[in-house]
């Protein structure tokens, strides 16, 4: 049950957080704190829902191919889990670029961004290759890692930011004041 809620964790942390941040306010800058709150509460919709299909069809297993085949057939079953399995391909090249990114930058040379994230996706399929509850139980190390690296942010930021808070960091630019950039990241 903890590795499950590592993987789900890892991807939330992991693109949500480490990768979409920075993104999402140099789109939107201080409009992007809205739109985390709105696709939060998507979140929480979607979680009810699955939680709901869960409580319906309590021996399914495969998540939204499993209920999706359940009520609608084989066509739109398998249609869904194409579009499940290329959403988790999307992403996890979303973060390996991003920490790709981050490493590259880290090291003063952002020609290697391609490079690290080939490598970082080519030792995670080694380790799913090498059995599912070996991945599971590297990605419960890893989410603790994320943990404990977002928990000394927030703690820093928490003391930093109560010397240096300011109504005026929330400002954003110009061509950032238009309900545009919400919709962008939303």
């Amino acid at each position: 049950m903890i590795e499950a809620t590592a993987v789900g964790l890892g991807a939330i942390i992991g693109a949500g957080i480490f990768v979409l941040s920075g993104a999402a306010i140099s789109l939107a800058g201080s409009y992007s704190i809205i739109a985390f709150l709105f696709i939060g509460f998507l979140s929480v919709l979607i979680a009810m829902s699955l939680g709901e299909l869960t409580t319906m069809f309590p021996h399914e297993k495969g998540s939204t191919y499993s209920y999706v085949f359940k009520a609608f057939g084989h066509e739109l079953g398998l249609l869904t889990g194409i579009m499940v399995y290329f959403s988790f391909s999307t992403s996890i090249a979303a973060i390996a670029e991003g920490f790709g990114s981050y490493l590259s930058s880290t090291l003063g040379d952002p020609a290697l961004t391609l490079i690290f994230a080939s490598m970082l996706i080519a030792v995670l399929t080694g380790v799913n290759l090498i059995g599912i509850q070996k991945a599971a139980q590297a990605d419960l190390v890893l989410v603790m890692i994320k943990l404990s690296i977002l928990s000394l942010f927030i703690a820093f930021a928490i003391v930093y930011a109560s010397s240096h808070f300011s109504l005026s960091h929330f400002q954003s630019t110009q061509s950032q004041s238009s309900i545009l950039p919400f919709f962008r990241l939303a």
